[in-house]
């Protein structure tokens, strides 16, 4: 059996590292403080309600130009979906074509 090289194994390493030292410290996590404010979270709410079917790109644009804040859209919808408890079915990704004449004409043409 071939020896456990000491470059590859990080187990191997912190258990010696444990030996020689005694004791390994823990970095500590701060937490981050967040740009959302309560006052946009109840902007967002509002238009939800209002258009239940919105965009979340609209959204965005909305609040970069009411608040001047940047926000990405996948941010948003984890606001959106954990901070404000919406489900993924009152709000869209993307948009869907309000207008279905175009398709029909697909389904009519024989290919």
């Amino acid at each position: 059996m071939a020896p456990i090289s000491r470059e590859k194994n990080k187990f191997y390493n912190l258990f010696f590292r444990y030996f020689e030292i005694g004791n390994i410290k823990r970095k500590i996590n701060k937490q981050k403080n967040s740009i959302i404010t309560n006052q946009i979270l109840e902007y967002i709410k509002k238009l939800i309600i209002k258009n239940p079917t919105v965009i979340l790109s609209k959204i965005r644009k909305k609040i970069k130009k009411k608040y001047n804040i940047t926000i990405s859209i996948s941010y948003l919808f984890y606001i959106i979906k954990y901070k404000l408890n919406y489900t993924n079915k009152r709000l869209r990704k993307k948009y869907v074509w309000k207008n279905l004449n175009f398709f029909k004409k697909w389904e009519k043409l024989d290919l």
